[in-house]
């Protein structure tokens, strides 16, 4: 890298010309030193390099001294990293001082340079003439590292904010905000300021070495609207290198961002050698893109440091015996104990009565617990968490990880025990962006940074047994060849996804590509089928509105080459804000982009403008595909990637763009399909339709009376279920209500084991304006043994309403009863900040449950008819009435 540090001294100037009149040399710089010459006196005698000496190492930079030069009037000093004093390479330090009137000198700015060898030299001058030192010296200046280099904050005015980008209000915040008995700068931005132009920059020069050091750190806080923030270094020889900042909204942050983290930016800015040079940084920038709206910033502490002096900060690899056991708490009341292996790697769950003897019963009550651990550590470098689990005792049930983020979204990953073993460790590597938000109390991003809790625990089990975690540690996706899925095969019959494949909910993650462009890109597998498919699982895809589209990629190996279309089933379930704003909208639908790249690079897509909120299938011609790029003609064995992309933009009546930024928006996905069609076709399925008012009773809508079925094969085209163990299945009744028509469902069951029956709903938006329902009516019909849980499932903003009422084993007659059920009586089964059901979210609703459990293992089964939603009751309705 090229450093030209030299200047000229008007007062040696003065003193030169008095002594000398000759001209300068070569290397005089005009602009700065303009004088003429009178008189020569002379060549310059010789003379010889002092100090420092030959091969000296040095911690600073040192003074220069030289012998005299006989008639000599003033002397140049050149100093450079290269031996032949290149001057015009970025790669290599130059600095020139002339007209020194003496035989030693102190440069006064540093060599900014560390751990190189230095070689310097003097050219003796007078008038015209020069000689040059009878010798060239050098030394190494070496580094002093650095355990920690601290960056002032300064002033509001040593902060400089970017002309071409949004305003800001800059101040110094003196109110130890972060309590760190430290000052804060304090950047302020409203929605007027941001919304034409979206980014925001704050500079502030630093000039420090930081030699010694690997890693950036700072307190952060950001309340706000959406944006995406960065810290940006400028290194040594210019250029620009910046670091993500995981923003946790309302949060106080601790940020360490190693610099081998920080990658190079490069639009509009220096490049040179394109490595970070962090020894020295130049100038700091806080930096916000995609930021349209109001935000407020406050950063402090920011310093320079060895990470490894911060190791105790940071999960690599956990050890349960680094946590105080009296302080872990436990959720549900359930105490687990505090099994812990010797060696801190392997935690133990009991839920075993004998072995456990802190609790009555094993877990029957409510079938799901965990231990909450405090951690208040940050996840080392990775993007997947790696755990062995193993079970014993009773089967049925879910190996449940949760973990709290330092804003307060709570993140989870489910894996039924199915999967798992009770005589070995299974290993188990879940990505970062598999975790389906819980609760978010926060700003509903997975930042995966600074983790406030680690919650260990089950959910769906009612028997009794151990679950163990072992070896929990962070890893890179990069290095687990395992979970290297590579190209999807596509057969002869055309099919590319269904996502009937995946046994845990981490695989379509280890298959499919996601963008981070929405932010809120996430798969979640899903028994709401596509109807009538004869498929088990669809895929849930999430997306953000008013973002870039959210972008979902297969890799595909295409064997066929008959077919000349593709086909998808989707629906849509986004949710609609409920600002003001957009009360002219009924509902909003995402748009769909179906991307399809061939292997030359070539890419192809085709737009759906609208999803339906029922499930349709979409058949489309390759004809009817658009061309993006590149000239290769569209054939089956030509398709190298399928991509899904989603989005949605709110305007006002006016046509113009309003931001909301609505998250978890859900599309559901199923049976991806190369085919054959000569036309564009919508169909949408005929075993799933709108829930509207009853003709013949406009109080009641009914959303399963089971009839229009001929066979059990039909029910389970519309129906789902929870697991696949013996006796559990779904059918056609032939006993039912007398007000049953032909049909009931009857749901069968092996008993000690959960078994879940699920229906999709899709509630047209006239029964919250016109019908307003209150409850659900249902016909039900027990077996003296199973408890009885109707869960409704409601799609709210930012998260998932489950609420839950359950029916007693005593409550559930043996012969046909009608129960009236007031939404007031369904209580928030996962939150206890009481979330309910009500006549403006019902038409959120998008699925209903029945589950069973039973105490024995027989098995029996559950009949149910005439499921419907009803405004003739009252929202505190609990009645059940039997059946003549």
């Amino acid at each position: 890298m090229k450093k030209i540090l030299g200047f000229a001294s008007a007062a040696l100037l003065c003193l030169t010309l008095a002594a000398c009149g000759g001209t300068p040399s070569s290397s005089y710089q005009a602009e700065e030193n303009s004088f003429s010459q009178s008189v020569d006196n002379g060549t310059p005698g010789l003379f010889s390099l002092v100090s420092p000496s030959a091969g000296a190492s040095l911690t600073e930079v040192p003074s220069f001294e030289w012998t005299a030069s006989d008639k000599a009037t003033y002397y140049t000093l050149e100093i450079a990293s290269s031996e032949t004093f290149i001057t015009n390479n970025d790669a290599y330090v130059y600095y020139k001082h002339d007209y020194i009137g003496s035989t030693q000198y102190s440069i006064s700015a540093a060599l900014n340079q560390k751990n190189v060898n230095y070689y310097w030299r003097v050219t003796a001058h007078c008038g015209s003439k020069t000689t040059l030192c009878n010798n060239v010296l050098s030394f190494f200046l070496k580094s002093i590292d650095l355990d920690e280099v601290s960056f002032p904050i300064g002033e509001a005015t040593d902060w400089s904010i970017h002309e071409a980008g949004a305003p800001v209000d800059v101040s110094i915040n003196n109110s130890n905000f972060f309590g760190n008995g430290q000052e804060s700068v304090c950047l302020q931005f409203t929605m007027e300021q941001t919304k034409a132009i979206g980014w925001i920059v704050a500079t502030k020069t630093v000039e420090l070495d930081t030699y010694g050091t690997d890693a950036l750190y700072l307190r952060f806080f950001y309340s706000g609207q959406d944006a995406t923030a960065y810290i940006r270094l400028r290194d040594n020889d210019g250029e620009f290198w910046r670091h993500k900042i995981q923003l946790a909204n309302n949060s106080k942050q601790i940020c360490i961002m190693p610099f081998s983290e920080f990658t190079q930016d490069t639009q509009l800015v220096t490049v040179n050698n394109h490595v970070f040079d962090y020894f020295h940084i130049k100038y700091l920038e806080i930096v916000f893109e995609q930021t349209w709206g109001d935000g407020v910033c406050l950063v402090s502490q920011i310093s320079a440091i060895k990470k490894a002096n911060y190791s105790s900060l940071f999960i690599k690899n956990l050890n349960f015996k680094d946590y105080d056991t009296s302080l872990w708490k436990w959720e549900n009341d359930y105490n687990f104990g505090t099994d812990i292996s010797e060696d801190g790697s392997t935690y133990t769950l009991h839920y075993d009565q004998a072995a456990n003897g802190l609790n009555a019963v094993g877990m029957a009550s409510k079938g799901y617990g965990f231990a909450k651990i405090y951690v208040n550590r940050f996840f080392d470098t990775g993007d997947m968490v790696h755990l062995k689990a193993m079970y014993t005792g009773a089967s049925a049930g879910n190996l449940s990880f949760r973990l709290q983020e330092e804003d307060g979204d709570y993140w989870y990953y489910l894996q039924s025990f199915s999967t798992l073993s009770t005589t070995d460790y299974t290993d188990i590597y879940i990505p970062f962006e598999a975790f389906g938000a819980t609760y978010l109390g926060g700003n509903g991003r997975r930042e995966f940074s600074f983790i406030l809790q680690l919650q260990f625990g089950l959910t769906n089990t009612f028997g009794t047994g151990t679950l163990s975690y072992k070896d929990v540690s962070i890893v890179s996706r990069s290095g687990v060849a395992s979970i290297d899925c590579g190209a999807r095969e596509v057969g002869e019959d055309g099919l590319i996804e269904n996502f009937d494949s995946y046994a845990t909910a981490a695989q379509p993650f280890y298959q499919w590509d996601l963008s981070n462009n929405n932010k809120d890109e996430f798969i979640a597998l899903d028994s709401l089928k596509a109807i009538g498919s004869g498929n088990k699982l669809c895929g849930q895809m999430a997306y953000k509105a008013d973002m870039a589209a959210a972008t979902y990629s297969l890799d595909v190996n295409v064997a066929s080459s008959e077919a000349n279309a593709f086909s998808i089933w989707l629906k849509d379930a986004s949710i609609k804000s409920d600002n003001s704003v957009f009360s002219y909208l009924e509902s909003v639908s995402a748009v769909c982009t179906i991307g399809l790249t061939l292997s030359s690079g070539a890419v192809y897509y085709y737009q759906i403008s609208a999803v339906s909120k029922v499930w349709t299938e979409y058949l489309i011609p390759f004809a009817a595909f658009s061309v993006a790029s590149g000239t290769d003609a569209l054939t089956p064995t030509s398709i190298a990637k399928v991509t899904l992309a989603f989005s949605y933009v709110y305007k006002t009546s006016e046509g113009t763009a309003y931001p909301t930024y609505m998250m978890s928006n859900p599309v559901y996905v199923d049976n991806l399909c190369l085919t054959t069609a000569a036309t564009a076709s919508e169909s949408e399925s005929p075993k799933e339709r709108a829930i509207k008012a009853d003709a013949s009773d406009n109080t009641k809508a009914t959303i399963e009376n089971a009839e229009g079925y001929s066979s059990s094969a039909m029910v389970l085209g519309t129906w789902g279920y929870g697991n696949d163990y013996e006796g559990n299945n779904l059918e056609l009744g032939d006993d039912v209500s007398s007000a049953g028509g032909s049909h009931s469902l009857k749901m069968n069951y092996k008993g000690y084991s959960s078994v879940s029956y699920v229906i999709p709903t899709t509630v047209d938006a006239s029964v919250a304006s016109t019908m307003k329902p209150k409850g659900l009516n249902v016909d039900l019909k027990g077996d003296g043994k199973a408890t009885l849980y109707i869960n409704l499932f409601i799609l709210s903003g930012t998260s998932v309403i489950q609420v839950r009422k359950t029916i007693e084993q005593s409550e559930l007659s043996t012969s046909w009863t009608h129960y009236a059920i007031g939404f007031g009586e369904f209580t928030d089964w996962v939150s206890a900040a009481g979330a309910n059901v009500n006549v403006n979210n019902i038409t959120n609703l998008f699925k209903i449950s029945f589950g069973i459990v039973n105490g024995d293992y027989s098995s029996s089964a559950v009949y149910m008819d005439n499921l419907r939603l009803d405004n003739a009751i009252s929202r505190t309705t609990d009645t059940a009435t039997a059946i003549a």
